[in-house]
């Protein structure tokens, strides 16, 4: 999310323009959407980012940086079954239904009390970069101790590792109690407790899955 927009949004388009990447402007929203003003980046590998002004905005502070950004507005996931998806991820991290982004065949949940939200868009086939094990791209969701287990249940497929544990964890991660799994779809998702210190780098606890 971007305070002066139009400012930041040409700065962004500029640098685009002046590296060859792609770049696409979209400020027409209803104002039923969540979502004011967007521009959508290519980065160098082809991953599409979105860059938007929220119609109501976060109260963060922005980072002191060339483009001041305040936060992680929302995540787009591919699926391939809307009604599959919308029921699994509202059972299993508490999503709930919120003002739509407007868009063909998806749908957007809510995480209540951040207002970040979660846009499921529906495709024939999941990227493949979205399934790969270890390498691939994932998406980090966290929770409470307490939700913690009951959450971890609901992913059928969980990820095991190399080494003499395949149960363990084998890089250093800064919270001991997380697990990567995939949701119905083949999306790799990582969910853990809510961090309770500061981010290290140090020997930790691994958590058994």
């Amino acid at each position: 999310m971007l305070g002066d927009f139009r400012a930041e949004a040409r700065l962004i388009a500029d640098i685009a323009e002046r590296q060859n990447i792609g770049w696409e402007r979209f400020a027409d929203y209803p104002a039923s959407s969540p979502i004011k003003e967007s521009l959508f980046v290519l980065d160098p590998d082809g991953n599409t980012v979105e860059l938007c002004i929220r119609n109501q905005p976060s109260e963060q502070a922005p980072q002191e940086a060339t483009i001041p950004l305040r936060r992680i507005s929302h995540v787009r996931i591919e699926v391939t079954d809307l009604e599959q998806a919308r029921s699994w991820y509202s059972e299993t991290f508490g999503l709930v239904e919120a003002d739509q982004v407007p868009g063909k065949e998806q749908v957007t949940l809510a995480i209540p009390k951040s207002g970040q939200f979660l846009i499921l868009r529906k495709v024939d086939q999941v990227a493949q970069r979205c399934t790969q094990c270890f390498k691939g791209p994932h998406i980090d969701l966290r929770s409470s101790e307490e939700c913690y287990p009951e959450i971890l249940k609901r992913f059928n497929r969980k990820e095991t590792y190399w080494g003499p544990d395949p149960h363990l964890i084998p890089w250093h991660e800064p919270d001991p109690v997380t697990a990567y799994g995939y949701d119905p779809f083949g999306n790799r998702i990582q969910i853990g407790t809510i961090a309770k210190r500061p981010m290290h780098y140090g020997n930790v606890a691994r958590f058994r899955t």
